[in-house]
């Protein structure tokens, strides 16, 4: 199945300014499995003079003919590939003498996998980046899914790359609202409910049908006996790690609530020496992040990655359940839930919509953030030193009367003093998933999810 292409705008002018500047290089795409790396390519590759190669966990010699034989029937080079290659580079030098200097974008699409069985392929390509690829009007371009290993091996400081690409793109998934554009017949609720499931990979996105009901969808991606979300998250970790069972630890022991490092210390009983390393790269993968709230050093870990918190919060509980096939009552357990579980995912959602209220000018802060301080709790702090404002953000997953709003509004002013701004002006607001507003105040603006572009 092809994911559906969407939005992308922003990363596309990217790849055309580098392929306009007509200047050879080496351009490093990597993102997590299935956020639409491939997709994205082969549509900025469209009409341009290009080979893709997509490698696969083989040996050297499998992935060197297969790469000829490409370069062979892409650009219609008859007999490349009937040599043997002894390296990447030899290969690569080859098709150099015979392309010339004519422009052209060359891929090597889920690179990570080929360095994975063959480590060397790494030196072999440097050889070519460093004596060769100036020679040409190449755009090489390798692609990447094991985050892990891309930053270990490509992207970071030990690599024999390192130093040698002219950009990176750290290809991310789609933002809530452009969940409509899978789903436009949902409601803006269920859209975010969906978003709370698999955040915005478009891969999972494509596998709900829109003219399905959402308990429907939730039965056959997550529950059946053939759900392929099932167990995607344990198969991303096998794929990602050698050691997943070390990692599982980690993210069970914070959906315990052992959330700082010496907690997940105890919890797991790794070193605190060897803990920060797996924090490290699971915060690189985009699984966990650290919170540090505004005017606080300590920061705790929290999941972040959608899908995955879906499965500790939702499938492994009933992992039994599922095993004895009663699908049934594994249904009513997921429903019943859904929307805490939503609730959860509905501050970072407003937290991206106030970053793009920034981006689009229509609200200005320099500093974005929780307020936590002896019982005082603030979901979303924005403030703006420079003219010294601060609106404060109570995020509520509900649908609130006007008495409710009335509340939060006063609760809200009562918490702004134990803010350490002097001087500074508040602006107070409420953003739920539906409000009924009370007679307007002028010391209240309100936000609700309807304004939200869900």
């Amino acid at each position: 199945m092809q994911a559906k292409f969407v939005d992308r705008e922003v990363e596309l002018r990217e790849l055309q300014a580098l392929w306009s500047s007509e200047s050879p290089g080496l351009l490093v795409v990597y993102g997590r499995r299935r956020v639409g790396k491939t997709r994205l390519l082969l549509q900025w590759l469209q009409g341009k003079p290009h080979i893709y190669y997509m490698a696969l966990m083989a040996s050297h010699e499998v992935n060197l003919a297969r790469l000829a034989q490409q370069i062979e029937r892409q650009l219609g080079l008859e007999g490349f590939s009937k040599p043997t290659y002894p390296s990447l580079d030899t290969l690569l030098e080859a098709f150099k003498n015979l392309v010339g200097k004519r422009r052209l974008a060359l891929v090597l699409d889920e690179f990570t996998y080929w360095v994975r069985s063959e480590p060397k392929v790494l030196s072999e390509l440097q050889l070519f980046v460093d004596h060769v690829l100036p020679q040409t009007n190449i755009l090489l371009i390798i692609c990447g899914s094991i985050v892990g290993l891309m930053h270990r091996e490509i992207l970071g400081g030990g690599s024999p790359l390192y130093g040698r690409r002219i950009a990176s793109l750290h290809v991310k998934p789609l933002k809530p609202w452009h969940l409509k554009e899978f789903l436009p017949r949902y409601s803006k609720e269920d859209r975010l409910r969906v978003y709370s499931l698999v955040g915005g990979i478009p891969y999972y996105l494509q596998l709900f049908k829109p003219q399905l009901p959402l308990r429907d969808n939730i039965l056959s991606l997550f529950i059946s006996k053939l759900a392929p979300l099932r167990n995607e998250v344990e198969i991303l970790l096998h794929e990602e790690f050698r050691d997943p069972h070390v990692y599982l630890s980690i993210l069970s022991s914070i959906v315990k609530g052992a959330n700082t490092p010496s907690k997940i210390a105890d919890y797991t009983g790794i070193h605190r020496q060897h803990l920060s390393k797996y924090l490290k790269v699971l915060e690189e993968l985009g699984i966990l992040r650290r919170v540090i709230s505004l005017w606080s050093k300590r920061g705790d870990y929290r999941i972040s990655d959608p899908l995955t918190r879906t499965w500790f919060h939702l499938i492994e509980p009933i992992l039994e359940v599922l095993e004895a096939e009663d699908y049934a009552s594994a249904l009513s357990y997921v429903l019943s839930n859904l929307d805490h579980h939503a609730s959860q995912t509905f501050e970072e959602v407003a937290q991206q919509y106030l970053m793009q209220l920034r981006a689009q000018g229509k609200l200005k802060f320099t500093e974005l953030g929780k307020f936590i301080h002896k019982g005082v709790e603030i979901d979303l702090v924005a403030i703006d030193h420079s003219s010294k404002t601060a609106h404060l953000f109570e995020v509520k997953w509900k649908a609130l009367k006007p008495r409710d709003v009335k509340s939060i509004a006063m609760q809200l002013a009562r918490k702004a003093t134990y803010l350490p701004l002097r001087d500074y002006s508040f602006t107070y607001h409420i953003i739920a998933r539906e409000a009924r507003l009370p007679t307007p105040r002028p010391d209240l603006q309100l936000h609700t999810i309807r304004e939200m572009p869900l």
